[in-house]
């Protein structure tokens, strides 16, 4: 009773705020710095000019995909996550970033080895990372750990129907992150370091240096480790990224580097008896300290050059380079009744878990050439924004896995397991553990533990695309936009294990359209329509290529910027249908059928404010309706999934209230503020009733100046200690959340 009365205070708490301090929709130009305290760094650039026709070039170069239109002029909505905003709040990972964002709801995160994210209720393929992009370049092909923010300058995030621009992807939208750039205005950066509770330390650099009037260098990096709420777990990282910028005459040209190295056990989380998730404590973790954490590598360059064809044309080059590495053993508990002791008459009701034993050894080479021009022209007095490109993706994915899976259990094994008090050579034959009181093996005791090669197999895939987008401003109160682009898409699978080589070919037609009516000079009404697609990896039981997913979208909405851009923001509507969703074949098990069919629908609202001498505010919140469209096999369990079934880890209510604000005392400011997140309650496993339950954090951060050049800050998260699970795969593999945190740091700029 308590724990729920206290909900209702925070939620009553976050509908006084909104009410207090209306909100504007985060848009590309307009986010506002949380803190007037914050790290001066330059505004993304999006190749947009001022109402004059001046440039604003800022960072060099354009962003990929964009051509000469901002954001905000495209009939989609967009929200844009800003530095500052991740630095004020102590985010330091894209997954906790993403959490400022209605609309984005978090998935299962392979034992915490990536990020993995559903927009407006579509998530793609679970075992693989979410297909993020940098600088628009894919940003998450292969297995390099979860993604740091210490070279992050913004995150955009692109709702609706992209397909007809980014080619294969989720309808639900598209992540961008776009990087710390060079500049050539000034040498400066600052450094940080934080320290915060289970030992957690982070130091921070960013270092801005223009060499001469047509050069400039620039280095963001970042180490951390700590322990962790979750028992014997020790995380470790390292992330360096120096960029190169060179403008002279009418060309640009930016080169980064980006290295990053990971250690993190791998960590199923806890298992959940009956539909409580909360049976165990939070800190339990049901894996072996003795396997040591997995190791993950990202490594890569990337190059974009922009060159100014004239006042109104460019063309921009950019080639990405991107190799990852992942290894590690890892344990999972086993979900066959018959093989877990956990299992009694069927229920969870059992002491010990049998589990998976598993070793991972992946490879990433990802390699990406494009090249753009944008422009606009006049036609009979109508204006044409056009933008014409070409793309190509050549990815290799190595694939080696060897795993324990216990056998059934012997009627001895079970004797032993009922007795309460298993033998060691019981539980080492069934590598199991004690869920009440784990006693965990030594690294001696692992080794016996016989493993053999599971997957071992390499995936290329090469792809092609053209893509063309013209947005036609009829008058200055009408505007349409129409995009085309297609790909050729090709994929050879080798299993080294039975010399079987799988093959597939396709090419798809993705188009998209919209309109923009400008109602007023505060009010803009839009709509859009887009086709797209994803491929699925596998073939059916005659051997035949999954056909790929395919996708319908439809969004409307309204933007509106009022009193003096004090009030803005963005209302949208949408519907999406996806098919060709893989389902568990019925005739032949162990096979699947590409013949599913899912669907989404819901509403956002996103609003910021700025209020004159008062608190700035941000709200974003979403209705989310995603469920199964036609009954389907589950392909992981083989469980039948009703039409209507909801998607797994996708809430139907999500809101995030954000608000800060500054106060000054001669030369010195002082900012306060504070967060809310609720998320609805959702489904923990696909086909079953089991539910995680809602929950609400609070957070409060605080900063002041000290010194010219030396910032404090603070921020206290999940003020209440509530007990709430981000994300969950299955009863057997569901994660908690942290509890009250804290971390306090020291910033000092130059």
């Amino acid at each position: 009773m308590a724990k729920r009365s206290t909900r209702n205070l925070m939620l009553a708490g976050a509908a006084c705020l909104v009410i207090a301090a209306p909100a504007y929709a985060a848009e590309p130009n307009d986010t506002p710095p949380v803190t007037a305290t914050a790290l001066a760094d330059a505004p993304v650039d999006d190749g947009t000019q001022d109402e004059t026709g001046s440039e604003i070039l800022v960072t060099g170069t354009l962003q990929a995909f964009r051509g000469n239109t901002t954001l905000k002029q495209l009939p989609q909505a967009t929200q844009v996550l800003s530095v500052e905003t991740l630095q004020q709040l102590n985010i330091t990972r894209l997954d906790a970033a993403l959490d400022l964002s209605a609309s984005v709801s978090r998935q299962n995160a392979f034992g915490g080895l990536f990020d993995s994210f559903a927009i407006r209720g579509f998530v793609g393929d679970p075992n693989t990372p979410s297909g993020f992009l940098v600088n628009g370049f894919s940003g998450a092909r292969g297995y390099g750990g979860p993604r740091d923010t210490s070279s992050v300058q913004a995150i955009e995030i692109l709702r609706g129907p992209t397909s007809a621009l980014f080619g294969r992807g989720e309808p639900g939208g598209t992540v961008n992150i776009v990087t710390k750039k060079p500049t050539l205005d000034q040498a400066g950066g600052y450094v940080m370091g934080s320290v915060g509770r289970f030992e957690t330390y982070r130091g921070e650099l960013d270092y801005n240096l223009p060499v001469n009037d047509i050069l400039a260098l620039r280095v963001t990096g970042a180490y951390e480790q700590g322990n962790s709420y979750r028992d014997t777990i020790e995380t470790s990282k390292h992330a360096i990224t120096p960029s190169l910028l060179l403008q002279t005459g009418n060309l640009t040209a930016n080169l980064e580097f980006e290295y990053s190295r990971q250690k993190v056990p791998f960590d199923r989380g806890v298992i959940a008896y009956g539909d409580n998730p909360a049976t165990l404590p939070r800190s339990r973790f049901l894996g072996e300290p003795a396997d040591g954490p997995n190791r993950a590598l990202n490594l890569g360059p990337q190059l974009q050059v922009q060159y100014k064809l004239g006042k109104d044309w460019r063309a921009l080059l950019g080639v990405a380079y991107r190799y990852t590495e992942l290894t590690g053993f890892g344990e999972d508990p086993e979900f066959g009744a018959g093989r877990n002791p956990l299992f009694v008459n069927g229920a969870i009701a059992g002491a010990f878990t049998s589990r998976r034993r598993v070793y991972r050894d992946f490879a990433g080479k990802d390699f990406i050439p494009r090249v753009e021009l944008s422009g606009s022209l006049m036609t009979g007095g109508i204006k044409h924004n056009l933008l014409v490109g070409a793309d190509y993706e050549w990815f290799k994915l190595d694939i080696l896995t060897t795993r324990f899976r216990p056998g059934n259990l012997t009627a001895a094994q079970r004797a032993d397991f009922a007795s309460g008090n298993p033998s060691r050579a019981t539980l080492i034959a069934t590598n199991a553990i004690s869920v009440n009181n784990p006693v965990y093996f030594t690294a001696e005791e692992l080794a016996r533990i016989p493993v053999s090669a599971f997957q071992s197999r390499t995936e290329v895939a090469k792809a092609a695309g053209v893509y063309v987008r013209d947005r036609i401003e009829l008058t200055d109160w009408l505007s349409l936009q129409a995009g085309l682009r297609y790909d050729d898409y090709r994929q050879t699978v080798n299993n080294r294990l039975n010399g079987v080589q799988t093959q597939q070919e396709f090419t798809k037609f993705s188009p998209s359209a919209g309109v923009s009516v400008k109602a007023t000079e505060q009010l803009t009404l839009y709509a859009s329509y887009a086709q797209g697609f994803r491929a699925n990896t596998g073939v059916n039981v005659r051997n035949e290529a999954f056909r790929p997913e395919t996708t319908t979208s439809y969004e409307g909405g309204m933007k509106f910027d009022v009193i003096d851009d004090t009030l803005s923001g963005t209302v949208a509507f949408f519907r999406m249908d996806k098919t060709n969703v893989l389902t568990a074949d019925p005739v032949n098990a162990g096979f699947s059928l590409d013949v599913g069919k899912a669907k989404s629908k819901g509403f956002e609202i996103d609003l910021n404010a700025r209020i004159p001498r008062g608190p700035r505010v941000t709200v974003s919140y979403a209705y989310v309706d995603a469920e199964i469209a036609e009954d389907i096999l589950d392909p992981d369990f083989g469980r039948t999934i009703r039409a209507g079934d909801p998607l797994i880890n996708i809430p139907r209510n999500s809101i995030s209230v954000l608000a800060a604000q500054d106060f000054t005392f001669g030369d010195k400011v002082l900012t306060l503020g504070g967060d809310i997140k609720f998320v609805d309650k959702r489904l923990g496993e696909t086909g079953t009733t089991y539910m995680l339950p809602d929950y609400a954090l609070v957070r409060l951060f605080g900063s002041v100046d000290l010194a010219r050049n030396l910032t404090v800050s603070a921020e206290v998260s999940n003020l209440f200690n509530e007990t709430w699970f981000p994300s969950s795969y299955a009863r057997l593999w569901t994660f908690p959340g942290a509890p009250r945190s804290w971390s306090v740091r020291g910033t000092f700029r130059f």
